[in-house]
C-alpha cells in the first residue's frame, strides 16, 4: 500500500508539473518582448 501510495504521488507531482509548464507556455502566447516593453514605456535610449 505504501509503495501504490508513493507511486501516486509521483505520478500527481508529474501531472502538477506538466499542468504548470502548459500554464506558462500558454501565457507566453500574450506575452510581449523585453524591447516592446521599453518601447511602449519610451524606456529606449
Amino acid at each position: 500500500k505504501e509503495l501504490f501510495s508513493r507511486h501516486f504521488d509521483e505520478l500527481e507531482d508529474i501531472y502538477l508539473a506538466e499542468t504548470a509548464l502548459e500554464e506558462f507556455q500558454k501565457s507566453g502566447d500574450n506575452a510581449i518582448s523585453i524591447d516592446e516593453m521599453r518601447a511602449a514605456l519610451d524606456l529606449d535610449d
